[in-house]
């Protein structure tokens, strides 16, 4: 299997209803196996990639940063951790 295209997802929420619609979009582009829901919070693996164009620790792998994830998407926004060795590579 290609790195990149499983990942674990934790999915949060305090409102019932909106973990299910969330699930429910995220069913529409990725295939999730093995879910586990406790309470507000659903995790689960994707078998497929849900991302749309370049992704973002590949983008940071070629200009000289290292990815430390894991990745935290909030409010629509993926953000990434990441060691550079020096603000160029960053900036890039």
């Amino acid at each position: 299997m290609v790195h990149g295209s499983t990942d674990v997802l934790q999915v949060s929420s305090r409102e019932p209803s909106e973990l299910d619609s969330a699930l429910a979009e995220l069913r529409e582009v990725a295939t999730l196996q093995g879910l586990v829901r406790e309470g507000g919070s659903a995790i689960t693996m994707i078998r497929s990639c849900a991302c749309y164009g370049a992704e973002l620790d590949s983008i940071a792998e070629e200009n000289g940063c290292l990815h430390i994830g894991p990745n935290t998407h909030i409010g629509g926004w993926e953000l990434l951790r990441l060691f550079a060795p020096n603000r160029a590579a960053v900036q890039r």
